[in-house]
């Protein structure tokens, strides 16, 4: 052994021994920060006074000492926005100076571009009511954010209505601004939302965005909501006009769009029931199964003989033209059902701002007489600006509304009067609707 070799390998094992030590106190000093109390983190301080995440965690717990202790991990880290955030929000709510709060705010938004500071400063001046740095920063913060944008949207609102001005603040990122047209469905601002719609499905043209892809979900749930919201408020154009951009765009496939010549959707039973929009919705009652074969085209409705005297089975929202003529046709098969049973199909119309549907008066024959054969129902769509159940009948070479009402058919149970409750199964397929 040389005589060199001996005390290179002390040192070296003093250097290691020493690692070993300060990578042991590292790890107890993290487990005091885990612990989170104000004595574990005092301790942790005094082990390792320079980590300015330990100064910043007391100082959470810690009021009194508070400015002291977020002044010593800025001063060591001044890269810390959160501490310089404690910081604002300490000169703005417990010194009451906003002008010291703003600029250790904007300190904050100098060193980090990511959502809190811009978050925070949106909320800051939306408190100090200055409308224009409002604006600004919740842009920015609109930019970046990954959550729900609702608050930022309502701040703008209450700030300032000028729903110009708000829109143009919204950047070109899909999923704020299908955030931003589901809370404008949810204010009644339904005039607004198809175009801000039109823009989030411009940004994505051929396909549903990333942030809004579910596997099994056959359409984005806030394009879900705000058809079902037109659709609630009797607001059919603008319904049809969402529908047909999303069925264009292929953010809804294989959907065709209704129109008042050929207003039902999925009359085959081929594409699974979207529930939602112009395509049909199996309301759950109870003692009643509901099944569906997309390979056969049919549907299957399984009574127990313990569901109510009368429900709704199937329901569709379709837009039909007022005072025209209308065939539907449909082909029923009965298992252990006898014939006149009450399973009939009945048409309810909507008027703007009617949150429920108006009865018509117009209901089918009975399904059950006519079972294992194609069968039709003729029908006039009503006048639905005349109130009253009774149709308007249309003169010959008389003037029809060339806009669009919505209605509602829905295919229905009700017990008759003198007969049991029914039991047994229901097959429904080839349904269509089409004006004369």
């Amino acid at each position: 052994m040389s005589v060199v070799s001996l005390p290179l390998r002390l040192v070296c094992s003093v250097v290691c021994l020493l690692l070993a030590a300060y990578s042991t106190l590292l790890a107890y000093t993290n487990y005091l920060f885990c612990q989170g109390t104000p004595g574990a983190l005092t301790e942790a301080i005094r082990l390792e006074p320079y980590n300015s995440k330990y100064l910043s965690a007391l100082a959470a717990l810690s009021p009194r000492r508070s400015p002291e202790l977020l002044q010593r991990a800025v001063s060591l880290n001044p890269y810390d926005a959160q501490s310089w955030i404690h910081l604002g929000r300490n000169a703005e709510i417990n010194r009451h100076d906003p002008v010291l709060a703003e600029r250790y705010y904007l300190r904050a938004a100098a060193i980090d571009r990511m959502y809190l500071p811009s978050w925070t400063l949106a909320n800051f001046y939306f408190r100090q009511q200055n409308r224009d740095k409002l604006f600004e920063w919740a842009r920015r913060a609109l930019t970046v954010t990954p959550y729900d944008a609702t608050p930022l949207f309502e701040a703008l609102w209450f700030m300032s209505p000028d729903q110009d001005r708000i829109a143009a603040a919204m950047p070109d990122r899909d999923q704020v601004l299908l955030q931003y047209a589901s809370f404008l469905s949810q204010t009644n601002r339904l005039p607004l939302v198809n175009p801000v719609f039109d823009k989030a499905i411009s940004l994505s043209p051929t396909g549903v965005p990333l942030s809004e892809t579910h596997p099994g979900v056959p359409l984005p749930s806030p394009a879900a909501a705000i058809l079902d919201r037109f659709l609630q408020a009797g607001s059919v154009e603008p319904a049809l006009h969402l529908w047909r951009r999303l069925t264009a765009a292929h953010w809804l496939l294989r959907y065709t769009t209704p129109s008042p010549t050929r207003p039902l959707t999925n009359g085959a039973f081929q594409l699974p029931l979207l529930e939602h929009g112009f395509d049909w919705s199996a309301p759950p009652v109870a003692g009643v199964t509901f099944d569906q074969f997309p390979d056969l085209g049919q549907i299957r409705f399984t009574f127990s003989g313990t569901q109510p005297e009368a429900c709704p089975l199937l329901e569709q929202y379709i837009p039909l033209q007022p005072g025209r003529r209308y065939r539907l046709v449909w082909t029923a098969a009965m298992e252990r059902i006898a014939p006149a049973s009450g399973v009939t199909w009945r048409i309810d119309s909507f008027q703007n701002g009617s949150a429920l549907p108006i009865p018509t008066g117009l209901t089918s024959p009975d399904l059950t007489s006519a079972p294992d054969a194609e069968a039709f129902w003729e029908f006039q769509a009503p006048d639905s600006s005349v109130s009253g159940t009774e149709p308007r009948t249309q003169a010959s070479g008389e003037h029809l509304d060339p806009k669009p009402r919505l209605f509602l058919i829905t295919l229905e149970y009700s017990r008759p009067i003198g007969k049991i409750r029914i039991e047994g199964a229901l097959s429904l397929r080839n349904v269509s609707l089409t004006a004369l």
